[in-house]
């Protein structure tokens, strides 16, 4: 999958702080909206909810820096192998937990083959 256009869905007020809602259209003709966001971003979260950790939520792509260049760097990569970690970035947290469900039954299945050989 090829980027052919990226926008910011709204203004970056800190480019170590912050996070921004990506508009990335391909040329598969879909456009993605992504979150992305930068390490001091998810630091401020856990202090904010008073956690040592971040809680689940919409997949989203971390940077250094909340730069355009950085930014479309990350979001190409993302796009590779037919956009995998793109459309898993978009759709990750409307996966139905049955298909996961199905997913770790067949890994189970696979690892007892594999121990009883």
């Amino acid at each position: 999958m090829r980027v052919k256009h990226i926008r910011f869905a709204h203004e970056i007020t800190d480019v170590h702080l912050d996070n921004v809602d990506v508009l990335v259209e391909t040329d598969h003709g879909y456009t993605y909206t992504i979150v992305v966001c930068t390490p001091g971003n998810l630091l401020n979260q856990m202090e904010e909810n008073k956690l040592n950790f971040i809680t689940p939520d919409t997949p989203t792509i971390i940077v250094k820096e909340l730069t355009e260049k950085i930014i479309r760097e990350a979001i190409e990569i993302y796009a590779e192998d037919d956009g995998y970690w793109l459309k898993l970035c978009q759709f990750g947290d409307d996966i139905d937990i049955s298909v996961l469900n199905k997913l770790e039954e067949q890994h189970r299945k696979e690892w007892e083959e594999w121990n009883d050989e």
